[in-house]
């Protein structure tokens, strides 16, 4: 799949409730993160304690989101539901979203349901299903 970098971070596109949404990949983060307005009232299913440099820890409500993984970095071939549970970054932290425009942010726990290959000078990830 294509990808836009912007310092380095891979940009990409998935969709959520229908609607295509630039996100990054941040795979130090362990969590992913989504803004608020794109929860489409999702229910909390918990909170989690999270670290940012500089800002310190910090707990978020989570949610579960369920994405098909032909709008997940791309594969087309077989649909496969991933299970992603994103946090609500505190308002003073929202500005990570302007790194590339994106709506929200992808963490490791991408990990859980797919190895991904980074093909930087071609600006392509790939990936290949683990559930």
């Amino acid at each position: 799949m294509e990808i836009e970098l912007v310092s380095n971070i891979p940009i990409f596109n998935i969709y959520v409730n229908n609607t295509k949404n630039k996100v990054y990949l941040d795979t130090g983060a362990k969590l992913s993160y989504i803004k608020k307005e794109l929860l489409n009232g999702a229910q909390v299913i918990g909170e989690e304690e999270d670290f940012y440099p500089g800002y310190g820890r910090f707990k978020t409500p989570t949610y579960k989101l369920t994405i098909n993984t032909d709008t997940v970095l791309g594969y087309i071939s077989e649909k496969k539901n991933i299970n992603l549970t994103f946090g609500i970054l505190p308002k003073s932290l929202e500005a990570l979203y302007s790194i590339a425009d994106a709506n929200a942010i992808i963490g490791n726990d991408i990990f859980s349901w797919v190895s991904i290959i980074f093909y930087y000078q071609r600006k392509k990830i790939f990936y290949i299903n683990q559930r």
